[in-house]
């Protein structure tokens, strides 16, 4: 008598495996959200410092002191990246007092006006490119602070009837909420990305 073919059907060593692998995709897809938030939110500030100083004549440095980051975690997986809202004095804008002759002018050393000169103006350089732009009615007055690096403690004004008002030039918040929004679909695609890499590997231990 023939022996019967027969066909052993193996495998639930693989089935209990797959079954582990399901039951944590619920945790593993929490920690890659959160993570690919903090990921994303890390690159987000990154080009928005960079892209805002190609704009405006500010040091990236002073633009990353009015940013802050507000990281995602596993309870609250949304990260935040905010920019303060402050006005930015004229003054940080290389702003440099221009002179004239002037006889018997005792000058200012503070606003760098030597003896025999007397203001004739204020030049600014707002935008990262192109050059300098005169303010002939303009005039620096060194505040509180004093004649500190960067401008920090002078500020331009100008005579407005018998007001003298204080001027300010483009704020980083100003950029960044014109930035931000133009950059909406890129963060998106960037998070998509961020999250499908972060998943593969909590549940693989690898980003391929």
């Amino acid at each position: 008598m023939g022996v019967a073919a027969g066909m052993k059907i193996e495998g639930i060593d693989a089935i209990r495996s797959a079954a582990k692998r399901l039951r944590a995709v619920p945790e593993a897809s929490a920690r890659a959200a959160y993570r690919a938030a903090n990921t994303v939110a890390a690159r987000v500030s990154t080009m928005a410092k960079r892209d805002i100083a190609s704009q405006i004549n500010l040091p990236q440095s002073y633009i990353a002191q009015q940013m802050r980051t507000q990281p995602a975690t596993a309870a609250m997986p949304v990260a935040e990246v905010r920019m303060r809202l402050r006005a930015v004095r004229l003054a940080r804008f290389s702003a440099a007092q221009i002179t004239k002759p002037a006889r018997r002018a005792k000058g200012d050393p503070r606003r760098g006006i030597g003896a025999g000169r007397k203001q004739a103006g204020v030049a600014v350089k707002v935008a990262r490119t192109g050059g300098r732009k005169i303010m002939p009615g303009a005039f620096l007055v060194p505040l509180r602070a004093g004649n500190t690096a960067g401008g920090n403690g002078m500020g331009v004004f100008i005579r407005q009837g018998r007001d003298i008002k204080h001027l300010y030039g483009p704020s980083p918040d100003q950029l960044f909420r014109r930035w931000r929004a133009e950059a909406v679909p890129d963060i998106k695609r960037m998070l998509a990305d961020a999250y499908a890499s972060q998943f593969r590997y909590e549940l693989k231990g690898s980003r391929k």
